[in-house]
């Protein structure tokens, strides 16, 4: 349980020091090693989430070898199906998905916060406490769907119609959904 709470315990002292009383020694060091932390303890997770065992089922149903060959099964959309295919490929363990996923999911959230946020530190903070946790181990594919609207998102403030309609449906293609953003 411990190894959940670290990262809270890290953040409220980062909180303190650089965003109330803005010090600036070592405050990149903290940030990549909170995203290190939080990559690794999510990549490296075992069955934390209730969708986590039926995601392992369709994993190990993946043919080896082809990246573009989705099961006739599939019941998730293709983008999903080929990072899942993506995933066995690298390794047939369902661990080296949930390592890609978890890459994927912090490294988009800690830099969207990175670049929209003077108090990185609090934002990342109020992420952990609200859905963090389920957006990492719960509703994997949602997760993806929505990181891919933050990046979209400057294309809605910008009327910029056709672009943000394309990050939909991309963002569609890993979870029906997101079609909720039109």
């Amino acid at each position: 349980m411990f190894e959940y709470i670290f990262p809270i315990i890290v953040i409220l002292i980062a909180i303190i020091s650089y965003d109330f009383f803005d010090y600036k020694k070592n405050k990149l060091l903290v940030w990549i090693g909170l995203y290190l932390y939080l990559t690794t303890l999510i990549g490296f997770r075992y069955m934390v989430g209730g969708d986590s065992y039926f995601y392992s089922l369709y994993f190990e149903s993946i043919p080896d070898g082809n990246i573009f060959i989705i099961p006739e099964n599939n019941e998730y959309q293709p983008f999903f199906a080929i990072l899942m295919n993506l995933s066995k490929y690298i390794n047939s363990s369902f661990i080296s998905f949930q390592i890609v996923h978890s890459l994927l999911i912090n490294t988009c959230l800690i830099y969207f916060i990175a670049k929209n946020s003077k108090y990185i530190f609090s934002t990342l903070f109020f992420c952990l406490l609200l859905f963090y946790i389920n957006f990492a181990v719960e509703i994997l594919r949602e997760s993806l769907a929505i990181m891919i609207f933050l990046f979209n998102y400057k294309n809605l403030e910008n009327n910029n119609n056709v672009k943000y309609c394309i990050g939909v449906f991309i963002s569609a293609l890993f979870h029906l959904s997101a079609v909720f953003l039109i």
